[in-house]
Order: C-alpha cells, then structure tokens, then sequence
C-alpha cells in the first residue's frame, strides 16, 4: 500500500495488484459496507453490491503483497536503511491524508463521523493502538497499517540480528508457529505474529524469494504449505463477516476461491510475469494506491450522504471514484513526495551529524 521508487529492479506487475486490491476495497466500502448496516451510509450501488461484498479481501492481497516487496526492500541488510525507508514512506502520506479526512469530517459535519483534536493528533503517530487503543480511528482504513507495522518490527528484528541470510528457515517457523496457534489460541502472541495474517506475508515473502533466487522444492513446498492455513482463515473469516452484515450472507468457498487466485497471481508475477500488467502506466497506479487507500472511505461516505439521492447513481459512484483517483494523484504529486524529499534529507542530515562515517555508509548501499 506504500509506493516505492521506480527503479530498475521494479516488478510492474506488483504496482497492478497493488491497484487492484486498493479498488477492490474502495468498491467493498462504497458499494456495499456503507449501507449494508446503514451505520454509514442509507446509500448502496447495487449493480456492484453481489460482488462488492467480497472486496474486503483486497486487504489479504495488500498483505501478500507486503511480504513481497517489504523482503525486498530489507535485501540491503542495514536495519536503519529499513527504517529510514519505512519512515519516509509510510507517513509523509498517512499525514496529509489524515489532515484531510480529519478537515472533511468537520466540514461536512455528517452525524456519521466525528473527530476530535486528541483523536487526531493521536491518529497522526500512526501508533495509536499501540499507545491509545481505546481512541477512536480519524478513519477505518488504517487498522491494517497496524498489521503492517508488526510486520516491519518482525524484518527488523530479522536485520537487526543479521538473520536475513536465514530467512527461508524463519518463514518456515513461522508458518509452523501459525499453524500451532491454530490449535492452541493465545492472543498475545498471535497480534504479535499477525495470527490469521501470517500465511499471506509468509506468501509474499515466498514469491520473493523464488523471484530472485529461483524456484525451488523447499520455496515451493513453502507456499503450498501455506496455502491451506490462508484459505482457511479466508473461508473461517467468511462467517463473522456474515454476521455483522446480516442479512447479507458471504460464501465461504468465494474467500477461499480467491485466496487461491492470489496465490497463483503472485506465483505467476514471481516466476514468468504477466505481460499485459507489465506496462509503464502501472507505476502511477502504483503511487496512487496509498493515498486512495488512506482517503477513500470517509470520505466517499461523506460525499455520498451529501449528493445521494441528487445525483443519478451510476455518476455519483464512478464520478466520486474519477475524483478520489484524481485527489489521490495530487496527494501523492504535490504532498506526499516533496515532504517525503524534504523528510529523508532531514534524516541523512541528523544521522551525519550524529556519525558521519557511518552515514556515508547508509548512503552508499
């Protein structure tokens, strides 16, 4: 969900998947979650409503390809490396999206949503369920930046022992680790080792690996064996997804069914590519994706409170979609990467000045 650089080393196709997860849970909120409970919205778009229902999955694709492109991006082996490049791209965006979801909510004054300045400025650490669980999210979305983080903490923990070498192992323990929660729950430890996430970043990290190592028997007996748990999380998942929309019922076997896509998805992307999504369009899809995540659901719901029932439906949602791309886009060009610029010089700057040797260092890996 966090655009990396373009470099000669991207994987195009990642940038695609990472769009689509992002529009299948903008489509899971504006056509389906919103009005499902009415809790949001009175408003559904039911032309999209049988599949939309099934959109909340793009997250689990989010996390899949997490553990692709963040073992990537620790292959320099220098855990401050990792953090800098966490720091610099995670929250230049998260705060201009935040501000701004934060200034809808007490612009449009909808009954739905409320914000406080606490509220906020505790949202804009981005550790607020590690610090201040019991404070209320500026917006939805952002539990899963929470899954993600305890992923990071885990890679740095994995770099900052020099275990990078060791990963393959690791991630075999780990999924053996899952697997054991599965019969013996402890929720403890199962926040802390991502419980019913682990198969998919395991997943991702599998991928990688076969992508720029090869494949393997081990890597590939290492995604296989992951499968099962994935897909009966997805499955199991389905039934509390049921109840609290009632009485919309979501099938098991399509969770299921699309976990498996996934896989075969990535497994694809990692070994042979898929040429029709290795198109340069696909960076800016790519860069868009963050900053749509963070912003759409909100205040789409806002937006459609405001104009449901005055605006034809099919231009409502397709004309709220064109604007949330087109604010994402500016978000992204105008905001996010000029403070990202101006953050990473402040932060090589303070480590230069802290330990010059070791800064020029960072700067050469």
């Amino acid at each position: 969900m966090n655009p990396e650089g373009r470099s000669p080393h991207r994987v195009l196709e990642i940038d695609a998947l990472r769009f689509i997860a992002a529009l299948m849970v903008v489509f899971f909120h504006w056509a389906f979650r919103g009005g499902a409970t009415q809790h949001y919205t009175q408003a559904v778009y039911e032309p999209l409503m049988p599949a939309a229902k099934y959109g909340y999955l793009g997250v689990q694709l989010f996390f899949m390809l997490s553990g692709f492109v963040i073992l990537m991006s620790a292959q320099s082996g220098s855990a401050r490396r990792f953090v800098v490049s966490r720091v610099v791209r995670l929250y230049p965006a998260f705060w201009v999206c935040c501000s701004l979801t934060a200034i809808c909510i007490v612009l449009f004054a909808d009954p739905h949503f409320g914000v406080g300045l606490a509220q906020y400025l505790i949202n804009m650490t981005m550790l607020s369920e590690f610090v201040a669980p019991d404070v209320r999210l500026v917006d939805g979305v952002y539990w899963s930046l929470f899954v993600e983080i305890r992923f990071y903490a885990m890679v740095l923990l994995v770099l900052a022992l020099g275990w990078l070498r060791h990963v393959e192992r690791l991630l075999w323990l780990w999924l053996g680790v899952a697997l054991v929660l599965q019969i013996a729950p402890d929720s403890r430890v199962s926040t802390w080792l991502l419980g019913h996430h682990a198969a998919l970043f395991i997943a991702g990290a599998c991928c990688y690996l076969m992508h720029s190592q090869g494949v393997s028997r081990r890597r590939l007996a290492l995604l296989l064996a992951s499968f099962p748990l994935a897909a009966y999380d997805a499955a199991s998942g389905a039934a509390a997804v049921s109840q609290r929309y009632a009485p919309h019922v979501v099938d098991p076997w399509w969770p299921a069914a699309l976990i498996a896509v996934f896989y075969v998805g990535l497994y694809v992307v990692s070994t042979r590519g898929i040429a029709v999504l290795r198109h340069p369009g696909m960076v800016a899809c790519g860069a868009l994706t963050y900053p749509l995540y963070l912003l759409h659901e909100n205040i789409g719901f806002m937006v459609i409170n405001r104009l449901h029932g005055r605006v034809q439906p099919h231009l409502l949602f397709w004309g709220l979609l064109a604007a949330m791309l087109l604010l994402a886009w500016v978000v992204h060009r105008y905001l996010e990467r000029p403070i990202s610029a101006a953050m990473k010089r402040l932060i090589d700057a303070a480590l230069a000045a802290r330990s010059p040797r070791r800064a020029a260092a960072l700067g050469q890996e």
